[in-house]
Order: C-alpha cells, then structure tokens, then sequence
C-alpha cells in the first residue's frame, strides 16, 4: 500500500526553497513552489501596507494571477 500524499510543507522544505534548494520529488517541490508564491504574495501585501497604511486589504486589490506568480516567486515581490 502506498503512503498517502504530503499535503502540507514542512518548515525545512520551505526553509530549502527560499535558498533554492529544491526537492527531487516533484510532489515536494510544487508545495516548495507554492509556498515561496503565499510568500511573495505577503511580501507583496506587506509593502503595499507599508506605502499606504490606510489601504484597506479587505478591499479588491490589483494582485497579478497567480500564474504570474508561480511562474518566478522568488522575484515576484521584489519586481512589483
């Protein structure tokens, strides 16, 4: 019997990713790759918080797709 998929990324995986080092299986790297993308979009929503404290983030915000942002998350943040 196979084990069940990993549906979460642990903190190590996640810590490997942001230095790029990612995993061989690719079931692992997509959630590496998809946890650098909620980080950039943080990064993303933190600076603009930080250039206009009195947005409101409930709002509709202008976020690229997140194609975009999987496409490059490690440079997302900083190119917006």
């Amino acid at each position: 019997m196979n084990p069940p998929p990993q549906l979460h990324t642990h903190p190590f995986d996640i810590e490997r990713a942001v230095h790029l080092d990612y995993s061989g299986n690719p079931a692992i790297r997509a959630l590496q790759e998809e946890s650098l993308a909620h980080i950039a979009v943080q990064d993303l929503l933190e600076s603009r918080l930080r250039a206009d404290p009195d947005l409101d983030i409930c709002s509709t915000l202008p976020i690229p797709p997140a194609s975009s942002i999987m496409s490059d998350p490690v440079n997302f943040a900083t190119a917006m």
